[in-house]
C-alpha cells in the first residue's frame, strides 16, 4: 500500500490551514506532485491513502476540487479533535442567534453584519459556498475580536481570539463545541495546552510546539502501518525529518522549489540515508539530486516524473472550425501585452475564425476593467462587431447572442481552466518562466503552446513553439493554424508524453525501480 504525505502548507503559519476565502486573489493553482501521483495510483486500482498532518477544516472541499474526494484520507487534526467520523450536514448561518437589530449587507465576496450603523461581524465563504469564517469586530473599533472557523462538514472547528487586534490564542473544538486543545500565539514557552478532560490519549498536558504533538501521534499511527508499505513523502523542510526513523519503505518526491536543492542542504543526508526512491519532477531537480548524492558518496535510484492533470480532455477543439487562442497574461508589462495583442488582432482581422481569451489569476477589478476596455478598443479597431439588422431585433425573432471575439477570464481554480481549454486550440504564455499549471494544463489537454523560454514540458516544433521575441509570434501561431498537420503532431506528442507518465506505465516504472533497489540491497546484505 502507498501512503501519500502531502505538503499543503501555508507559508506564514506552519501546521495551519491553507484555505482561502472565496474571491481571494490566487497567484497560483495548488496542483502538485501529490495530487497527480495519488490520482494516477487510485485510478489504476492501487491501494492508497492520504496522511494529512496540518489543520485542514476544508480538506474534503479541497480534495473534491482536485478530483480526489473518493481517496481514503487520515487527518491528524481530525484525530486530535475527535471529528474523524463526523457526517456532513448543511450549516445555515442565517439561523444563528444574531442580535435582533442585525442587518445583513451582501457583497460578491462576503456578508457584513451591521448593528446600529456599525460593523458587528463579517461572514466569509470558501469555494463551493461553504461557510468558512465569521470575523467578530470590537464594538468600539474596527479591530478583530474573534474568528470563528468552520469545518466544511458543517460544524464550528476552532475559535481564534484577539486582544487589541492581535491574535492571542486559538481553541480547537470537537463537533460538540468543547475545546480539546489550545494554541497560544503570544510567544509563551508552552505553546500547546491540552484539555485532558476531553483529550486523554496524549502523553503530556502541555507541549512547547506543534512538532512534538505531531511526532507523537504520527509515530503511533505509523506503528500500526505495515513495514511492507510505502510512505510517499512530498519533500518539504517542515516534515522530512519526521519519517527518518519510520519502519516503512520511504519515497521522497521533489517538486519545483518546495524543498530547495541548490547550495548547502544539511538535511539532505537524513533523507537519502533511508530513502528507497527519489522522485523528481524535472531535469533541474534530477541533476541537483545527483550532484548532492555524489557529494555525499551515496547512491539511490531517481525517477523523473512530470506531473499531468488527467481531468483534462484531449483534442476536443479539433472538432470545431473556430480557432480559439488562450493567452495567459499575468507577468507581462503593459508594453508587452499591447505589442502581442496587436499581432493577434491583426491575425483575427485576416481570419474570422480566430478568437481570443485572455486568462489571469488576478481578481483586481480596477486592473481587469482596464484590460477589458483595452480589448474593446482593439475590437473596435481591428474586428468591429457588425450592428444587427433592425428586422432581426423584433420580439418575434429568435436572436442568438454572438459571443465577443476577445474576452478576459479570471481563473479562480483548476475547474475554470479545465472548462476554458475544452474548446481552445492554442495556448500562449510569454513569461520568462512559464506558469507551471498552465503548462501542465496545455499538455494534459493535448494543446500546443507558445512560450518565450524553454522548459521540460515543451519541445520546440513538437508540442509547442519557442519564440525569442514578439516579432515571431505570428509565425508561431501560423505554425499550428495553417492546416492541421502540425497541430495533430503536437496532439500525438502530448498523448505519448501523458501515457509515459500516467496510468499503468507510471506505476510499472515505480514498481520496477523499487523492486530493483530492494533486490540490490538484499544482495549487498
Amino acid at each position: 500500500m502507498y501512503h501519500f504525505i502531502p505538503a499543503w502548507y501555508p507559508t506564514n503559519r506552519i501546521w495551519y490551514d491553507d484555505s482561502k476565502e472565496w474571491g481571494f486573489v490566487n497567484h497560483r493553482l495548488q496542483f502538485d506532485d501529490t495530487v497527480n501521483q495519488v490520482k494516477v495510483f487510485y485510478d489504476n486500482q492501487q491501494e492508497v491513502d492520504l496522511l494529512v498532518l496540518n489543520y485542514s477544516p476544508n480538506l474534503r472541499s479541497f480534495l473534491h476540487q482536485k478530483g480526489l474526494f473518493e481517496v481514503p484520507s487520515w487527518s491528524l487534526f481530525d484525530q486530535l479533535q475527535n471529528t474523524e467520523n463526523t457526517p456532513r450536514q448543511i450549516l445555515n448561518w442565517r439561523e444563528f442567534q444574531w442580535p435582533k437589530q442585525a442587518e445583513f449587507v451582501y457583497s460578491p465576496f462576503a456578508v457584513t453584519v451591521i448593528i446600529k450603523d456599525k460593523v458587528y461581524a463579517r461572514i466569509h465563504f470558501a469555494d463551493g459556498g461553504y461557510l468558512y469564517k465569521i470575523i467578530l469586530v470590537e464594538e468600539a473599533s474596527t479591530k478583530q475580536k474573534a474568528n470563528y472557523i468552520f469545518d466544511d462538514r458543517g460544524f464550528l472547528s476552532s475559535i481564534l481570539y484577539f486582544e487589541n487586534g492581535q491574535a492571542i490564542y486559538q481553541d480547537y473544538l470537537d463537533n460538540n463545541g468543547h475545546w480539546r486543545f489550545r494554541e497560544y500565539l503570544d510567544g509563551r514557552a508552552d505553546k500547546i495546552i491540552i484539555n485532558q478532560d476531553n483529550l486523554q490519549f496524549l502523553k503530556e498536558s502541555t507541549y512547547q510546539n506543534w512538532e512534538d504533538v505531531i511526532k507523537e501521534i504520527l509515530t503511533e499511527k505509523l506503528a500500526h502501518v505495515s513495514s511492507d508499505d510505502y510512505l510517499v513523502v512530498a519533500a518539504h523542510p517542515q516534515h522530512n525529518h519526521l519519517f527518518k526513523d519510520s519502519p516503512q519503505k520511504t519515497i521522497y518526491s521533489f517538486f519545483q522549489e518546495r524543498f530547495p536543492l541548490a547550495g548547502e542542504v544539511p538535511s539532505f543526508k537524513d533523507i537519502v540515508s533511508h530513502a528507497n526512491l527519489l522522485i523528481a519532477d524535472n531535469h533541474k531537480n534530477t541533476d541537483l539530486l545527483k550532484a548532492l548524492m555524489q557529494e555525499q558518496s551515496t547512491q539511490k535510484p531517481i525517477l523523473q516524473v512530470s506531473p499531468f492533470d488527467t481531468r483534462f480532455e484531449l483534442g476536443l477543439s479539433v472538432r470545431r472550425k473556430e480557432l480559439d487562442i488562450y493567452f495567459y497574461i499575468d507577468g507581462l508589462s503593459d508594453k508587452e501585452l499591447k505589442s502581442n495583442l496587436t499581432t493577434i488582432f491583426k491575425m483575427m482581422q485576416a481570419n474570422d475564425y480566430i478568437s481570443l481569451i485572455l486568462g489571469t489569476y488576478e481578481n483586481n477589478q480596477e486592473r481587469n476593467q482596464g484590460i477589458k476596455q483595452l480589448l474593446m478598443d482593439y475590437i473596435d479597431q481591428y474586428v468591429p462587431e457588425e450592428l444587427p439588422d433592425p428586422d432581426e431585433m423584433l420580439p418575434t425573432k429568435d436572436v442568438k447572442e454572438v459571443p465577443p471575439r476577445a474576452r478576459l477570464e479570471v481563473i479562480k481554480d483548476e475547474n475554470d481552466l479545465i472548462y476554458l481549454l475544452k474548446t481552445t486550440r492554442l495556448m500562449i504564455d510569454l513569461n520568462r518562466e512559464p506558469d507551471l499549471y498552465h503548462q501542465i494544463a496545455a499538455i494534459s489537454s493535448g494543446l500546443p503552446q507558445i512560450n518565450a523560454s524553454h522548459s521540460d514540458y515543451v519541445t520546440h516544433q513538437k508540442n509547442g513553439y519557442i519564440i525569442s521575441d514578439h516579432h515571431e509570434l505570428e509565425k508561431a501561431i501560423n505554425y499550428f493554424f495553417k492546416g492541421l498537420s502540425n497541430w495533430n503532431k503536437s496532439l500525438v506528442f502530448s498523448i505519448e508524453k501523458i501515457a509515459e507518465f500516467t496510468g499503468p506505465a507510471l506505476i510499472e516504472k515505480w514498481t520496477e525501480t523499487l523492486e530493483g533497489r530492494v533486490s540490490h540491497e538484499q544482495k549487498e546484505n
